[in-house]
């Protein structure tokens, strides 16, 4: 009896897969799931630490750090764009850089900070009018955009660190 019904369950099963003919009709169209989270794949970040004795003596003009990072890509340099913002440990607010500061009376020393992008890396400068090099330690945030994110973004104010960071949910 156990062979007989495996039999017939191996006849049955043979001649339902083996079975060919018209196709039905299409089923009702299922719903939509929910929709996810916008990504920020067009935008990408690095965090990095920097103490004041990392800073390199360019001439005498001031100050440099090479920050090396793989979020800066050839199509990133050719047609993206990078933003760098720094939170050093006195002021302790994000500030969109190139940033130029003078110091008030008896100092009276202004410092500009500014960026150059190559591939792979992002150097910091800061040159002092008093010719001292100089270096800060803080934190730098490296923002890397590429064209379609820059492009999608129109109404972004890309000097404003926060507004940055909510839109592409950056924190870390």
């Amino acid at each position: 009896m156990k062979h007989l019904f495996l039999f017939l369950l191996t006849a049955g099963l043979s001649l339902m897969l083996s079975c060919k003919g018209d196709q039905g009709d299409q089923g009702l169209p299922g719903r939509d799931g929910v929709d996810g989270k916008d990504g920020n794949a067009n935008v990408k970040s690095y965090t990095k630490r920097v103490e004041a004795n990392q800073w390199e003596i360019v001439g005498t003009l001031g100050s440099s750090i090479v920050i090396p990072t793989n979020i800066i890509t050839q199509d990133i340099v050719d047609q993206g764009m990078v933003a760098v913002y720094f939170k050093d440990d006195v002021v302790g607010e994000w500030i969109a850089w190139p940033y130029t500061v003078t110091l008030p009376p008896p100092i009276n020393i202004t410092s500009s900070y500014l960026y150059v992008v190559q591939l792979g890396q992002v150097e910091l400068i800061n040159y002092r009018s008093d010719l001292s090099p100089s270096g800060q330690s803080g934190f730098v945030r490296i923002v890397a955009i590429s064209a379609d994110g820059k492009v999608q973004n129109p109404d972004l104010d890309w000097n404003d660190f926060h507004a940055v960071e909510k839109r592409f949910n950056l924190y870390e």
